[in-house]
């Protein structure tokens, strides 16, 4: 929503915080490894066949993870240059001197 003819297409304090979400796979992804790298050095031959089936889960959850990881970072760089491209946005950088809080204005 445009607030005082400014509209936000990409907030690297607000948007980034979704590429935490593919974290969560990966911690999946690790927890299954350690679980079947544990079993795969029980030496037991059943619970070396758990232990390699953990392992393959493990690979297919790092997949996900990566696969997600990219994805989202595509979507952010593809709408920022985009908007770029379209001349739809300002960069403003420097330093801000005489802050005012206008209140919340979402």
């Amino acid at each position: 929503m445009p607030v005082d003819g400014y509209h936000v297409v990409f907030d690297a304090s607000q948007n980034a915080s979704h590429l935490v979400v593919c974290a969560l796979p990966f911690a999946c992804g690790l927890i299954l490894a350690m679980v079947g790298w544990g079993l795969r050095n029980a030496g037991d031959a059943q619970q070396t066949s758990k232990g390699s089936f953990f392992m393959a889960m493990s690979f297919v959850w790092f997949g996900i993870s990566l696969f997600m990881l990219v994805t989202g970072v595509a979507e952010y760089f593809y709408r920022a240059v985009t908007a770029l491209q379209k001349n739809e946005c300002r960069i403003a950088e420097g330093t801000v001197v005489d802050f005012v809080p206008r209140g919340d204005i979402r």
